[in-house]
Order: C-alpha cells, then structure tokens, then sequence
C-alpha cells in the first residue's frame, strides 16, 4: 500500500474550518464570568493538576465528563455548553441517558451537581464533578 500526499487544498480547509480549541474556549468562558480559577475548579472536581495540564497543553482532549462537570461549573446555557463541548470533539446526543440527563438540567437552570448525580447515579451513569463512588 502506498500512501499519497494529501490534497493541497486540504490544509487550507484545515485551517479555516478549525474552531477555537477546548483550552481556549474554556478560559474564555471563565474570562466572561470574571471566575477565579480555583472556585471553577473546587466546583467541577478538577485538581490543580490537571487544570495545569488542561491551561499548559493546547490541543489537550478531556473526557466527556470532564466538560460536562466545567458546564456545571460555570453555570453555562445549553448553547454555550454545546460550544463548549463542541470545542473537546463532543455532543449532546439524543441516544444518550447521560446527555439527555445533564441536558435537562442544564435547561432547566439546576446546577446542585449532587442532584444531577442523584439523577445519573439512579440511571447508572456515569457521575460529573469528580464525583467517584467506591
């Protein structure tokens, strides 16, 4: 098998259709909110590690979950979390009790992370906010 080179156009594509990376458009968000590092952090679960590795390393991919405990975090609308999903290569699907779930407390303006816990735990998914049960 050999391998060809990419058409050349395709950089070009590449580079206008390439949105802002989640790095980027997390601390944008924080920037909006005037929030201090520390609080988001404490309330998404997020050690001080890990958030230096999210802020450090640009094209850094987090879980899922992961985006979905900064969503809570910052209190983001439904749009906004999409984006920032959007932002980590994920979304918001229908097929998915996990999304379903955090999509519907988000819409409804709920951001006790224990009862969206309550609510994914009954349903056996998986938890937000570096929640972990033993």
């Amino acid at each position: 098998m050999v391998v060809g080179e990419p058409p050349t156009d395709l950089a070009v594509t590449l580079s206008a259709r390439r949105g802002k990376t989640f790095r980027d458009t997390l601390l944008g968000f924080m920037r909006e909110r005037g929030a201090v590092d520390s609080r988001v952090c404490a309330a998404a679960g997020i050690d001080r590690r890990h958030y230096s590795k999210i802020r450090n390393t640009p094209d850094y991919r987090p879980t899922k979950t992961t985006v979905v405990s900064f969503v809570f975090a910052l209190r983001l609308c439904l749009a906004d979390a999409e984006k920032l999903l959007r932002s980590a290569g994920y979304a918001f699907s229908e097929a998915s009790d996990f999304d379903l779930i955090c999509s519907y407390f988000i819409e409804s303006g709920r951001w006790d992370r224990d009862m969206v816990n309550d609510a994914l735990y009954t349903y056996g998914q998986p938890l937000i906010c570096g929640v972990t049960l033993d």
